[in-house]
């Protein structure tokens, strides 16, 4: 059976993680937050897993 990953646009993950939509790409940039899928060249996507570890991480539950 496939299993189907949640993935996260980046409003999505903006909603859970509360810092700034440039903050967010510094931290991906810097290594800190999890690197997105890329769908095309303007779409970009995160595994749910992977934005709720960095949460996780940090010490915020879920």
């Amino acid at each position: 059976m496939i299993e189907i990953e949640q993935m996260y646009r980046i409003k999505d993950v903006l909603k859970k993680v509360p810092v700034s939509r440039s903050l967010w790409y510094r931290l991906v940039a810097e290594g800190v937050a999890p690197q997105p899928i890329r769908f095309s060249e303007r779409t970009a996507m995160w595994r749910a897993a992977d934005v709720n570890e960095f949460l996780r991480s940090r010490g915020v539950q879920i």
